[in-house]
């Protein structure tokens, strides 16, 4: 039914071919990863720096987010303050 030839006789590739593209495959494969790897490495870097400014940052925005919120709760306090004097009859 199935013939046994071999696979090299039908293509006639000679094994030195194969190996060179073997060889070939190999080192595209290699190279997209150490690019990729390359890469990856460099947007990390990005990242720590970025990572690294914004902690710097923090107690300044820390002291300017309390502040907006002190501000915001003494509004809050003076409204629920005259909304109550003005319940009562106060003016």
């Amino acid at each position: 039914m199935f013939a046994r030839r071999p696979i090299r006789s039908e293509l006639q590739i000679g094994i030195a071919t194969v190996f060179v593209i073997g060889i070939i495959l190999l080192l595209t494969i290699m190279a997209i990863l150490a690019f990729s790897s390359f890469r990856g490495a460099y947007a990390y870097r990005g990242l720590a720096r970025s990572v690294s400014r914004r902690a710097a940052e923090l107690p300044q925005a820390t002291v300017l987010a309390q502040r907006r919120h002190g501000s915001v709760r003494s509004r809050k306090s003076r409204r629920r303050a005259d909304a109550r004097s003005s319940r009562r009859g106060f003016h």
